[in-house]
Order: structure tokens, then C-alpha cells, then sequence
């Protein structure tokens, strides 16, 4: 009895992984036919519309098409008793094939999925072993049975949920782009007439003008997170190719960010040229990405180191903070969409989506590149680093 349970929690444990519902049923009949040496079994699938039955799966040594459950026969009766039901001698229509037969209905609670049934040529009777083994054979089936059902449901609703949540961010985005547009048009507008009526003579309004237009700025990159979100799963986001040179990249960005970010100093150390065949506009968005994320969860007045070297192959940018590093949980989450750490970032203003992360990893896997990081013990910062493949030479497309 125990070779048969172990062989039985086997088969369990196989299942759980199965997408197939077919492939479990045919697992479940195969392994019963075993457990209880029967020489042929098949399973028949209760309808729930009319509680009616239909054949799913017959064993390949089934020598006839077996019927369809009469009322009140032996399929019923199981039903009925929801525990296995055991016949050493059937009706004269079913001796040409089987002298005996059991029939082991799946209930998982009040819902019936249906009858594995088992037949035997040799009369023979049941013995008191064989009852619980059949039992336990009904529970696992109905079980994994239930577990790949739920599976399915929970993934339809997860898939249409997200494609509803693709569909609202791509609607909501493109409507806030213009306002945002239209705000940052409107302070522009007001500078230049700032400027025009001396704007010493009203230090304030300077002042919140920059503040709005700085905070514009953000939300207009908010928005555009959004909309590329949407242009990477609908693969829809554009790359424009062309060959440069990534230190200049690098110490280009690096110039533009120190002035957005004062209490940070931000080093670059570099003795390598690489040039790069890509788009680069994205690449430079990837950086200021890092840069900006280095800053964000680190404290004022600390230091952050860039570096660029060759390795594997390929060329490797460092971007390395020595703020408040990142949990173990995080780590595993740190690339998906709207994942945000509940460490307190080091900045204020308006928070991010999540996205930034996320999508500078598409954007140098369409590079044919990676984006991961390295993070040191607790309070000791983090290294994000990214590789892409480079030439030697300069390469002129013409």
C-alpha cells in the first residue's frame, strides 16, 4: 500500500505543474488503472448545465467505445454516494469486456467533475486496502483538478484586467499631454515677459514660475512613462539607429544632471572610447535614469561614482550611491512595472510610477543589451550597471 501512495503522491506532485487540464485527467486514469491493476479505465465528465456526462479520456487498451451513463445506473449510483463504487459482476451487456468494474467519482466539496472508471476481464473482489486508496485517488485528482481550474480563471481575469489597465494609462496619458503642453507654454510665455519687465523688480513670481515649470517637467515625464509603457507592450516604441560615442554620452549627461541635482556630486571616472550603434536618445535616458535613482535614495551631500570599462565583451557603465542600498524583497521585484520600495527615497517632490526602471531595461534589451545591479549590506548604497555591445571603430551608415 505504501509503494501505491508514494506512486500516487508522484503523479500529484507532476500534475501540479500541468497547464493541460486533458494531460491530468490522463494521468489520473493512468496512474489508477496502475494503482488498482485494472486492465483499461476511462473518464467521463459531468456537464453542469444538464448533469449529463460526456467521455473525455479513454486508455489506449479500451477495447470498445464505452456508453454514455444511463440514469439510475452505475455511474449515478457513485454519484449519488460520492465515495468509490465497486461491481464484481456487471450487467450481461458489458461482459464481452469486463468482469468486474470500479468507478471512483472526483468531488471536490459540493461540485463533481466527473467518474474515473476502471474495468477488469477477471472477475474479482475488492478488498478492504483498495477502498482508501481509491479514496485518496478521488481526493488528489479533484484537488489538482481544482488547482488548475482556479490557475486558469485567476490568469483570464489577470490578463483582461491588465489589458484594461494598458488600455486606461495609454487614454489617460495621451489626454494629459496636452494640458502639460499647454501649462508649460503658458510659463514660458510668462518668463519671456518676466524678462522684458525687469524680473529683479519681482524676485517671487520668478521664483514660482521656475517652480511650476520645473514640476511641469515631471509630470511630463510621468506622462511619457506612461505612453512608452504602453509602446513596449503594444511593441510600438520607436528606435532611432545611429552610431556615437558613449564617454561623450556619459559626461554629456553627467554635466546636465549635476545641475538638477546640488546635493549630490556626481564623478565620472573613464579611459575607454566606445562606439555605439543605437538609439541615442534612449540611451541617454537609461543614464539620466540611474543617475536620478542614485540621487533619490541616497542622502545629500553624497557622492556618485560613474565609471565606464570593457567587460565581456561588451561596454559597462557603473552608476554607484552610497544611500540606503536595497532589501532583499525589492531585489526581486525591482524590474517590474509600478514597483516602488517602501524605503524612504532621500528626495520629496512628486513621486515616480515605478516605470523607470522597468523600461530602461526594455530599452537596452532591444540594444541587445541588460540592464542589473549590485547591492552592497544594508545602509551601503547599491551599483546599477548596464552592458552593451560596442564596435571599435567608428561605423558610418551611409
Amino acid at each position: 500500500m505504501d509503494i501505491k501512495l508514494a506512486r500516487l503522491n508522484q503523479i500529484t506532485l507532476e500534475c501540479l505543474d500541468e497547464v493541460d487540464q486533458l494531460k491530468i485527467i490522463e494521468k489520473f486514469t493512468k496512474i489508477a488503472i496502475e494503482i488498482l491493476s485494472a486492465d483499461f479505465g476511462f473518464m467521463f465528465w459531468r456537464l453542469v448545465d444538464d448533469n449529463s456526462y460526456k467521455l473525455i479520456y479513454k486508455s489506449p487498451k479500451t477495447p470498445y467505445e464505452p456508453r454514455l451513463p444511463r440514469k439510475y445506473g452505475y455511474n449515478y449510483k457513485a454519484s449519488k454516494g460520492r465515495i468509490p463504487y465497486f461491481v464484481s459482476k456487471p450487467m450481461k451487456s458489458l461482459l464481452p469486456y469486463m468482469k468486474s468494474l470500479a468507478i471512483i467519482p472526483i468531488f471536490y466539496k459540493n461540485h463533481q467533475y466527473g467518474n474515473i472508471v476502471l474495468c477488469f476481464k477477471k472477475e474479482r473482489t475488492f478488498t478492504l486496502e483498495e477502498r482508501p486508496i481509491s479514496m485518496a485517488l478521488s481526493n488528489a485528482t479533484a484537488q489538482i483538478i481544482t488547482i488548475n481550474t482556479f490557475h486558469k480563471k485567476t490568469e483570464r481575469t489577470a490578463h483582461k484586467l491588465l489589458k484594461q489597465k494598458d488600455e486606461f494609462f495609454n487614454i489617460a496619458s495621451h489626454e494629459l499631454k496636452t494640458p502639460v503642453a499647454a501649462i508649460k507654454g503658458f510659463v514660458q510665455i510668462l518668463k519671456q515677459k518676466m524678462k522684458k519687465a525687469r524680473p529683479e523688480t519681482n524676485p517671487e513670481t520668478s521664483y514660482f514660475l521656475d517652480k511650476i515649470n520645473l514640476h511641469t517637467e515631471k509630470l511630463g515625464r510621468l506622462v511619457n512613462d506612461l505612453l512608452d509603457v504602453s509602446r513596449i507592450e503594444t511593441g510600438k516604441l520607436k528606435f532611432k539607429k545611429m552610431t556615437f560615442e558613449l564617454s561623450e554620452l556619459l559626461e554629456e549627461v553627467i554635466d546636465g544632471v549635476q545641475v538638477a541635482l546640488p546635493y549630490h556630486h556626481v564623478s565620472f571616472r573613464n579611459k575607454h572610447r566606445f562606439w555605439i550603434r543605437g538609439d541615442r536618445e534612449h540611451i541617454e535616458r537609461v543614464i539620466i535614469n540611474l543617475l536620478t535613482n542614485a540621487a533619490k535614495y541616497s542622502p545629500a551631500g553624497s557622492k556618485i561614482k560613474v565609471s565606464l570599462e570593457e567587460k565581456a565583451g561588451c561596454a559597462r557603465v557603473n552608476v554607484e550611491d552610497f544611500g540606503i542600498g536595497i532589501n532583499k524583497k525589492d531585489q526581486l521585484k525591482i524590474f517590474k512595472r509600478f514597483f516602488q520600495s517602501k524605503d524612504n527615497s532621500q528626495t520629496s517632490g512628486l513621486p515616480g510610477l515605478g516605470l523607470g526602471l522597468y523600461i530602461a531595461r526594455e530599452i537596452l534589451k532591444h540594444h541587445g543589451g541588460e540592464l542589473q545591479f549590485e547591492s552592497k549590506e544594508r545602509s551601503k548604497g547599491s551599483i546599477f550597471y548596464f552592458l552593451l555591445p560596442y564596435s571599435k571603430y567608428r561605423i558610418i551608415k551611409r
